[in-house]
């Protein structure tokens, strides 16, 4: 009992102490003892049974949305509450002509039913093919299945690069966990034997088996999913949050309005309660954007479709908005601007300074060589050859070449080679990088590059083994006589680096990648090293650089997105890759290794390619970009990226990456293809746009029918329109065109703020119609024109400014443009002509007649000038907004 208690207090400081309880402490189940240090893991039959039993791996997942979720959301709304009211009022007053809404309505909320779940079933499809995968021991074979599959007591393998899916403790092996998405702490703590993973944490390095003791909704990670997904129904991208803003100003301002008005038309004006009520309905539906919010949701539930059937998978719908935003796009080097292959391409002996010290390079004698193929298949065995071409290595460093020369023992004068002691060097170092190498997992791209080229080894065991650690860089294997490193030159040499780095800086400016193999002095514990270390060769390697990497990147840049460079690699190599990809001003780099928190920040404004990145740092460069008020996008298929990309706005994984970047990532490349980013930029820019300029369409209705409302409370006077008339004018100046121009191409790059450029596209229009209706009701009052040919004169008024607005936001003028103004005027004149009795629309007297003529030419000019003027109070305000933030950044001197 001791011991359990002890061991629970550790637990709990693992953990963040709100969110600890004594049901989040391990607990031992018949399930869970049974499995215990079963080397052979389950049986199927026994994983079966658990199954059926409930102990599964499914996580709470509070987005997962059904059929009925997707109806009630549609249907069940404020507005169509309110639509349903006025529709019962209606009917009781006997106006059933004026329910000409209800058939949009319904077809509106069916449109936006069909569409959500359309996109749903794609995008679970294509979800099915981006599960987490887990490898799971069972029957004593190790296989790759569906972290969901998992049950309580299995035994499981966790590598660089995985993604902890359930609560478990291991049973063997170390490893690197880094456990920021659940503590918010950066640092990678060693985890062994016995000890505890928490899911939602992550493998850095190393490997491991573990037996899994809470599944499901009884992991850790399950709760904190609860809590994470609600904090994220609050992050809306600035479109969706600009309409739940314009909606609830609308919403509170309705029901008001709505009273009072009809007080004012049967009380204090004794109209009938016929024309009350549909006066009333008239304003109300005017207010309302009933079509606006659903536009939204459909375009991007139809982006979603596009984007999974180019095999893009949105984790998150506000990133297509987000990444049509972006203007600083952060890469990583490997994977991403280079090919996923990284192969080998020279061994160079430090023999100028290895010459003449004894036991450098013992190696045990073996009686029968190895070689280190099985966890390679044939293709990966294959792909030594060089990709990069003749010209990829330098000036005499071939591999082959020296291959050949030690085999036909003809080496030309001058090769470090030609010496026989020297070849038998050679042949020693590669056998004693063979051996280090086999010890290590191959868990990321250098390793797995590493062995393939070392294959042959003597065999021997390890006493220790340190996986690669992408805070000190380096790995390391201690044998029973000597201890070896593996790593980035600059962190293991420390002050000697300036004796060594003209040898290693011939390779890097290159942009080949180094890593420096040595002999180690010392404790390796896989922290910072103390020791000694004796350098023993340079380890050449190289990614060739994707083939349409200029392609993608001249885009970016035409488009005004500035792209930066972060890696962990050495800046000067770094460099070089990038400036080989095409990246604009590629030769401003820095090491980041030697920077401050405040130095870092200030290098993120400067620089364009980073190097020696820690993953806490890549984090803080993405934190300092969005401060100095960039959108920022990034891109990242390692472990490593995990902390940067839930920092981004908007971030984007290869699907052949670690799990951990997948799942953490809105956004998945399933099948790992960088050049699709320009694609989904343009997907972005083509919803935003057009529903930023058909938004404008719906607001004018929304400005006029405010406006007018209040005029005719203040000034005592009728309503002058029916609800049918409105939705006439609605249906063929608003939803039809904004329905179909929302789905055109547009890439024109986004400026502004959405709910800005919306009301200024909409301002003139709303205010011009306010001002020729409402000077129109005050002269046929004046005139005495009788209230049915009020209504309308004011419904063709509205048909011509309607029609003005349309032909502006339809700029410019495609052939499908014309098509659909023409189409919109056609509509109006044959369902005033033909229709005339469902939309109230009667024949003219000669002094109506001659009143509607005069302001139908005064519409033209009062829109010019509307316009003009709305312009310069909008650049005044700016100007304005702008002096004040400059003002406030000088310190208010």
């Amino acid at each position: 009992m001791k011991d359990d208690n002890l061991e629970q207090q550790e637990l709990k400081k693992e953990l963040p102490a709100a969110a600890v309880n004594e049901a989040q402490l391990p607990a031992e189940t018949e399930y869970g003892q049974a499995a215990a240090d079963r080397a052979g893991g389950l049986s199927e039959e026994e994983a079966m049974r658990r199954l059926s039993d409930g102990l599964s791996n499914v996580q709470v997942n509070p987005d997962e949305v059904t059929l009925k979720d997707i109806i009630r959301e549609n249907v069940c709304t404020f507005f169509n509450l309110i639509f349903l009211v006025i529709a019962v009022f209606l009917c009781v007053v006997g106006s059933f002509r004026n329910l000409t809404f209800l058939p949009v309505i319904i077809s509106n909320t069916l449109i936006g039913i069909i569409q959500e779940w359309r996109a749903k079933k794609q995008l679970d499809a294509l979800s099915i093919m981006n599960a987490p995968k887990t490898k799971v021991i069972r029957d004593g074979r190790e296989r790759l299945i569906d972290s969901s599959s998992l049950v309580l007591g299995d035994l499981v393998v966790f590598e660089a690069g995985s993604q902890v899916s359930a609560d478990a403790v291991i049973a063997e092996g170390v490893v690197q966990v880094n456990e920021a998405l659940l503590t918010g702490e950066a640092d990678e703590i060693t985890k062994s034997e016995n000890d505890h993973l928490f899911s939602g944490s992550f493998i850095m390095s190393g490997r491991c088996t573990a037996r899994l003791e809470k599944v499901g909704k009884d992991s850790y990670v399950s709760q904190l999913t609860l809590q994470a997904k609600k904090r994220q129904k609050k992050e809306q991208s600035e479109m969706i949050r600009s309409l739940d803003r314009l909606v609830k100003a609308v919403g509170i301002l309705i029901v008001p309005i709505a009273v009072v008005l009809f007080v004012q038309q049967f009380h204090f004006r004794h109209q009938p309660l016929s024309y009350a009520v549909t006066s009333t309905a008239a304003a109300i539906i005017g207010m309302i954007p009933e079509g606006l919010y659903l536009l939204a949701s459909v375009a991007m539930a139809v982006s979603a479709m596009r984007l999974a059937r180019s095999k893009v998978l949105v984790h998150s719908m506000k990133s297509i908005e987000t990444l049509a935003r972006v203007d600083v796009l952060c890469v990583d080097k490997t994977g991403t601007i280079t090919e996923e292959t990284m192969t080998v391409e020279d061994l160079v002996p430090l023999s100028a300074h290895t010459k003449g010290r004894e036991n450098t390079l013992q190696v045990p004698a073996a009686e029968t060589l190895t070689e280190t193929t099985a966890a390679f298949s044939p293709q990966e065995s294959a792909g030594q050859e060089n990709p990069a071409g003749e010209n990829a290595l330098p000036e005499g460093a071939a591999q082959s070449q020296k291959e050949q020369a030690m085999a036909s023992g003809d080496t030309p004068s001058g090769d470090p080679l030609s010496d026989p002691d020297e070849q038998a060097d050679f042949r020693r170092l590669e056998l004693l990088i063979g051996d280090f190498a086999a010890c290590q997992n191959p868990d990321n791209a250098t390793m797995r590059a590493v062995r393939r080229r070392f294959r042959e080894n003597t065999g021997r065991r390890a006493e220790k083994v340190i996986s690669f650690s992408s805070r000190y860089k380096y790995s390391g294997v201690v044998f029973p006589d000597q201890s070896y490193v593996l790593g980035a030159p600059e962190y293991l040499l420390r002050e000697n680096y300036k004796k060594y780095a003209a040898e290693i800086e011939e390779f890097t400016v290159k942009g080949y990648r180094t890593l420096l193999f040595a002999r180690y002095e010392g404790e390796i514990t896989g922290g910072a090293l103390s020791g000694e270390v004796t350098p023993l060769a340079l380890i050449i390697l190289m990614n060739p650089v994707r083939e349409n990497a200029p392609e993608i990147f001249s885009y970016f840049e035409k488009q005004g997105v500035k792209v930066k460079v972060i890696s962990g690699d050495n800046p000067r190599t770094v460099s070089e890759v990038a400036l080989k990809a095409g990246i604009e001003d590629s030769g401003s780099y820095v090491d980041v290794s030697a920077l401050t928190e405040e130095e870092l920040e200030a290098a993120a404004e400067k620089y364009t390619v980073f190097g020696r990145v820690s993953p806490e740092q890549k984090r803080l460069l993405l934190s300092a970009m969005r401060k100095a008020g960039h959108t920022v996008a990034m891109t990242g298929d390692g472990v490593n990226d995990v902390l940067a990309m839930k920092e981004a706005d908007c971030s984007i994984a290869m699907a052949s990456g670690s799990d951990a970047a997948s799942q953490a990532a809105q956004m998945v490349l399933i099948e790992s293809d960088f050049s699709k980013l320009p694609s989904i930029v343009n997907e972005g820019r083509r919803v935003v746009n057009n529903i930023e300029r058909t938004a404008s369409l719906f607001l004018v209705k929304n400005i006029f029918s405010f406006l007018l409302s209040v005029f005719s409370i203040l000034f005592m006077v009728n309503y002058p329109l029916e609800p049918s008339q409105v939705s006439l004018i609605s249906m063929f100046t608003i939803g039809i065109p904004a329905f179909l121009m929302s789905l055109e191409r547009n890439r024109d790059r986004i400026q502004g703020r959405f709910l800005s450029n919306v009301m200024f596209k909409a301002l003139p229009a709303g205010l011009t119609d306010f001002a020729v209706i409402s000077l129109l009701v005050v002269f046929c009052q004046e005139f005495r024109v009788g209230g049915r040919d009020l209504s309308t004169s004011c419904t063709i008024l509205l048909a011509i400014v309607g029609i003005m607005i349309l032909y502006r936001i339809a700029q410019p003028m495609t052939i499908f443009h014309w098509v659909l103004w023409i189409s919109m005027i056609c509509g109006i004149v044959v369902s005033m002509i033909f229709f005339n009795q469902i939309f109230a629309i009667s024949m003219l007297s000669r002094k109506s007649a001659m009143l509607l003529l005069i302001f139908a030419i005064i519409t033209e000019p009062c829109l010019r000038y509307t316009s003009i003027l709305t312009a310069l109070i909008w650049k005044f305000f700016r100007s304005v907004k702008a002096r004040w933030i400059r003002y406030k950044e000088s310190g208010g001197l």
